[in-house]
């Protein structure tokens, strides 16, 4: 169990069109898209856990590499820490609990409005970059 990210930006749809048009297949540039915005929120929650070092086990729960789930035509990945592995305390580190507050830090890498911008700048770049070298 993990955070899942999917590509949701406003205007997708037009974008995948014109590149199942272009290339007949749009699965490569999805997997690349969901791979990348993966790499993006991994590289910004890992310097939030600095402050959380009592055992190191949450960091060391961070998702690195993950695979693309695709379920018919929708696709998925994980992102932010592997519950199972040690990252059960991100959940009260990310919302807080009544004694505690959340850690906004590690909570805005994820799912703060700037991160939302940065992903969806970047999968429309690499949607774009796709369609322009007319391939999937």
């Amino acid at each position: 169990m993990a955070n899942k990210m999917s590509i949701t930006f406003k205007g997708f749809d037009v974008l995948a069109e014109q590149l199942d048009r272009v290339s007949g297949n749009i699965k490569p540039a999805v997997d690349e898209t969901l791979k990348q915005t993966q790499s993006l929120i991994q590289s910004q929650v890992k310097p939030t856990m600095k402050p959380h070092k009592r055992s190191g086990r949450t960091k060391q729960a961070i998702i690195k590499e993950s695979t693309i789930h695709w379920l018919g035509n929708v696709a998925e990945i994980d992102v932010g820490f592997k519950i199972r592995d040690g990252g059960f305390p991100s959940i009260f580190l990310m919302w807080g609990t009544p004694r505690m507050e959340k850690d906004i830090k590690l909570y805005n890498a994820i799912r703060g409005a700037n991160t939302k911008r940065k992903i969806r700048k970047l999968q429309m770049e690499i949607m774009k970059k796709h369609i322009a070298l007319g391939k999937g």
